[in-house]
């Protein structure tokens, strides 16, 4: 209970003080159904919390990897992009661009930021997160 509350601490700090910027283009969907290799940038997650504020108008999203093998993957991807911008997806809808960052307190969990309103999350669900490739500052 400790851990999550940290965490959800964290995440309204981020919030409160906007430290990060957000933005919406929703981008189109480019990548096949199949499975994903461990060596993509692309990392099958579930979302274990959503919290949307008011002012200002942002959605918070805490997640972790889908699949425990995926763990080192995720984690190396999440540290390397923290405060940068990835891109996601739930299931039929388009990839949409948010914040995220690695939330140092709650051990291989991140944190998305994206404009209230955005995407359909809800508790439980899974998603897809798109990180850019290694070596290129933005997405494709």
């Amino acid at each position: 209970m400790q851990l999550r509350n940290a965490c959800v601490s964290a995440c309204l700090a981020m919030w409160l003080f906007g430290s990060i910027p957000v933005s919406s283009p929703a981008q189109p969907r480019d990548h096949q159904e199949a499975a994903v290799p461990s060596t993509s940038n692309v990392v099958a997650c579930r979302l274990l919390e959503v919290h949307t504020g008011k002012e200002p108008p942002v959605t918070l999203v805490i997640f972790h990897q889908h699949d425990k093998q995926d763990q080192p993957r995720f984690a190396a991807l999440l540290k390397r992009n923290s405060g940068g911008a990835v891109q996601v997806q739930t299931a039929g809808a388009p990839w949409q661009t948010a914040a995220v960052v690695r939330l140092k307190s709650c051990f291989g969990r991140g944190l998305l930021i994206l404009p209230a309103g955005a995407t359909a999350f809800k508790e439980g669900a899974d998603f897809e997160v798109k990180f850019p490739e290694a070596g290129n500052a933005k997405l494709k």
